[in-house]
């Protein structure tokens, strides 16, 4: 995986205006996933006018293969804090007490009108905050409303052989918010799904995306509501991952 050659491939696309203005924050946690948003997002010069950042007692382990990551990179495998502790603009939320009524508050009061979120695995958002009054940006691995639920990206390549990435709108309903962007994804072979594609490709997809949030309303994710995935079994992920020989 060249990540950066798709770093200068995206830099060469239009990155809507609205990426490098006042209106756009990010909502950042002690995950390898977010400390990837981070340096994907800051590697392109995207400007986030409000940090919110997830403290929590479980912390999450920085499972990443080393030698994947380039020089350019060198960042990821610090402390997501560490990395944004001096930014002016910086709230901390305790997500182990009164989680929900400090994020509405925090919400209620910020001018930021857009928030790509990386927040805890499970964190469930208070849902009167799910509105197109604060547009919460999401990439899921999957492509919706197909392919819900948790680890669909080995759903995907044992039943289409290929690989979605789906920008939405986070909504009161599980990976079922409006659409404002999705891409097909090449497999890429020799390669950490969790832990390095998948956190990448959703950075790279919701950079791309970012264009197209003023129509983002003229797509529909049309629910349905008779099948969810659930986490993979451990057998079914191999076989997965045989097939196009990635870790």
């Amino acid at each position: 995986m060249n990540i950066q050659k798709e770093l200068n491939k995206l830099k060469r696309e239009k990155i809507d205006v609205l990426s490098r203005s006042s209106n756009l924050g990010i909502i950042l946690s002690p995950t390898i996933r977010s400390s990837i948003y981070l340096n994907v997002f800051r590697g392109l010069g995207l400007k986030f006018e409000k940090f919110i950042y997830f403290k929590s007692s479980n912390k999450q382990k920085f499972e990443i293969n080393k030698k994947i990551i380039i020089n350019k990179f060198k960042n990821i495998n610090k402390n997501v804090f560490e990395q944004i502790k001096n930014e002016k603009n910086l709230s901390v939320i305790n997500t182990d007490k009164d989680f929900s009524k400090k994020f509405k508050n925090l919400i209620n009061k910020s001018n930021t009108d857009y928030f790509i979120y990386s927040g805890l695995p499970g964190q469930i958002l208070p849902t009167e905050l799910l509105s197109d009054k604060k547009r919460i940006l999401h990439c899921h691995p999957g492509k919706l409303p197909n392919y819900r639920g948790s680890t669909t990206i080995y759903y995907s390549i044992l039943n289409k052989k290929k690989i979605y990435f789906t920008c939405i709108i986070l909504d009161q309903k599980i990976d079922n918010g409006k659409v404002f962007y999705e891409q097909e994804v090449d497999i890429k072979q020799n390669i950490n799904i969790d832990f390095i594609f998948d956190p990448f490709y959703r950075a790279f997809t919701i950079a791309k995306g970012i264009k197209y949030l003023e129509n983002f309303q003229k797509k529909k994710n049309n629910r349905k509501d008779d099948f969810e995935y659930f986490v993979i079994h451990p057998i079914l992920r191999l076989l997965a991952t045989k097939q196009k020989n990635i870790e």
